[in-house]
């Protein structure tokens, strides 16, 4: 990817902090490149975190708890995105198309992971998705 790729970070299905709310028992930050407060990018104490753009090739993410938060979890998915419009060209062949002006690696379309920010590379019509009830 060339140097319009920036960073996408998801949290695509879970995202438990145990004490919501309470900044200073848990939380999750994402830096730019850095690790100290000027490169802060977005900070998460609540009960949902969107869909963070990086604006950059590195990136950090912090996660505190203390011990009455233990139990938060949470699920984190970089990717590097090439943003077509800045590059002001389209999806290269080794790259998928995520149809929001972005490009992602083409390994990454139905690799059981939500890459691109609409889920398109997931569709389970191209990616035959089957699933198997067992009935009790």
């Amino acid at each position: 990817m060339t140097n319009s790729t920036v960073i996408q970070l998801t949290f695509p299905e879970i995202f438990k902090l145990q004490r919501p709310n309470e900044c200073d028992a848990n939380f999750v930050d994402i830096f730019k490149e850095y690790t100290d407060m000027s490169s802060l990018q977005k900070h998460f104490c609540g009960s949902i975190a969107d869909t963070v753009i990086i604006p950059a090739n590195i990136a950090y993410l912090r996660f505190y708890a203390e011990p009455k938060a233990i139990n938060s979890t949470f699920e984190a998915v970089m990717t590097a995105v090439r943003d077509k419009e800045s590059s002001e060209k389209p999806c290269n062949p080794d790259e998928y198309d995520c149809e929001d002006a972005t490009c992602i690696a083409a390994e990454l379309e139905c690799n059981g992971k939500v890459n691109c920010r609409f889920r398109w590379d997931e569709d389970e019509t191209k990616c035959h998705v089957s699933f198997s009830f067992v009935k009790m």
